[in-house]
């Protein structure tokens, strides 16, 4: 079976100070089976964000990064900028807020929505 090639999408804006927590989270995930890319959009930020990204000590070997610019502000414009930048056969679109699950806080579930082959976008 041909696995989908995976865009992994995060907006980001001035989280410097959750982002490194974030990102090391990223790194510690076991890596997937499929092919995938991490694309960060840095929308205008004005805080550390851009050098934490710009740094490589939380990329781990294999995974394909890319950062985008967007300097027009507001969610809407990064998302559109995700959408417009992702080479995925599907989306997923993850936060700087989110954290890695714990083994006891993990529950393996499918989104009804995943169950389509019309999806192309999921966040959370």
């Amino acid at each position: 079976m041909i696995q989908p090639f995976i865009t992994v999408a995060m907006c980001t804006h001035n989280h410097a100070d959750r982002l490194v927590r974030t990102l090391a989270d990223l790194a510690a995930l076991q890596q997937p089976a499929s092919s995938w890319e991490f694309l960060v959009i840095d929308n205008a930020s004005t805080d550390a964000t851009p050098a934490i990204l710009a740094g490589t000590d939380w990329r781990t070997a294999g995974m394909d990064v890319r950062i985008v610019h967007e300097e027009k502000l507001g969610l809407s414009n990064a998302r559109n900028r995700a959408l417009q930048e992702a080479r995925g056969e599907y989306i997923l679109c993850s936060w700087t807020t989110t954290r890695r699950p714990t083994p006891a806080g993990y529950r393996r579930t499918t989104p009804p929505c995943a169950t389509t082959s019309r999806m192309r976008w999921a966040g959370g």
